[in-house]
């Protein structure tokens, strides 16, 4: 399929349904029957948002900058920690304080519930 952006009434505007057959057309995307859609290459958005429902990366992803609207770590669910910052190895017996900060680093992350 070539889009023309002219030969629309009314503007360069695409049905959904145009703009998918467009992107498997290209081999950009292909789908299968369920109605998953697998990414061919790189996506990129230099603005603006992009939206999923149920996403399933099935490979590496690699987000640079902020992903928003991804949910904290719960005691029940997976979510989004912070990496804690080094704690160096002990060469004694650890003191009440080496274990408090190990608590704290943890809880900061998100890694353990604060209370």
């Amino acid at each position: 399929m070539t889009i023309n952006p002219g030969s629309f009434e009314g503007g360069p505007y695409l049905t959904k349904a145009e703009f998918l057959s467009w992107l498997e057309d290209s081999g950009l995307i292909t789908s299968d029957a369920s109605g998953n859609i697998t990414i061919s290459g790189d996506l990129t958005a230099s603005s603006g948002e992009i939206k999923a429902e149920n996403l399933e990366v099935t490979g590496t992803a690699k987000f640079d900058g902020t992903v928003e609207g991804l949910p904290d770590a719960t005691a029940v669910a997976a979510g989004v920690v912070k990496q804690v910052a080094n704690i160096a190895q002990l060469s004694a017996a650890p003191t009440m304080a080496d274990f408090n900060g190990l608590i704290t680093a943890l809880q900061t992350a998100g890694i353990m519930a604060a209370s």
